[in-house]
């Protein structure tokens, strides 16, 4: 009797875990085809729903946690950024992402993905907070530390781009490592678009000051 308890209790567990990474197949399937039936930019609502449900449903299953939470912040930021939703629910959403990926990248931070996830969502929260606030909050100090970390030249890259230098306060930002670390990305992975429309942005600002340095003498 106790034999057959045993076996019982094995295929419980057996058809849970399979059940667990069919929801991560299934999301998976949902993200590889993420811009099927797009509108412009904007992303099909209901495959983005799908796949961020069932990577939660998968996230139940500790034999695949870390492939289950990597995919689900990556649902979640591509969510905000392509999905469209109330504008008045942005706040919400953008903190929801930062939280949701920072106790991610805290449980796997070696997760490269997981990474750039959480380094992207802070960039953007710290950004609608206002420079000089996410500054004194330590927020552009904390995307730079994630960036390196996780070798995420596309972040890192851009934060020496798009930061200004102030001094006393913030010091690190270099227009000479934007350069570096933005050919760095490009390099590194030539699919992605924004790492050349990222580095292109950084030329274009760049030759502007050159030409207004020019006119104003």
């Amino acid at each position: 009797m106790k034999i057959v308890s045993n076996i019982f209790i094995v295929l419980l567990f057996a058809v849970g875990l399979a059940c667990a990474n069919e929801y991560l197949h299934l999301a998976d399937s949902c993200y590889a085809v993420r811009a099927l039936h797009a509108s412009g930019v904007k992303a099909n609502p209901k495959n983005a729903e799908i796949m961020m449900d069932a990577y939660k449903k998968a996230m139940e299953d500790p034999s695949v946690l870390e492939k289950a939470t990597e995919g689900y912040v990556k649902s979640l930021y591509f969510s905000f950024r392509f999905v469209n939703f109330d504008k008045k629910l942005r706040k919400e959403k953008l903190d929801s992402l930062k939280t949701v990926s920072e106790s991610a990248y805290n449980k796997f931070p070696k997760n490269k993905e997981i990474a750039h996830v959480y380094a992207s969502a802070l960039s953007i929260w710290g950004n609608e907070r206002g420079a000089l606030t996410s500054v004194k909050e330590g927020v552009a100090a904390k995307v730079r530390d994630v960036a390196t970390a996780a070798e995420d030249w596309q972040v890192l890259g851009r934060a020496h781009a798009v930061l200004p230098y102030v001094p006393v306060i913030l010091t690190w930002p270099d227009s000479k490592l934007a350069d570096k670390y933005l050919n760095l990305a490009l390099e590194k992975n030539r699919k992605d678009v924004y790492n050349y429309y990222y580095l292109a942005d950084f030329y274009n600002t760049k030759n502007d000051l050159i030409r207004q340095s020019k006119t104003s003498i």
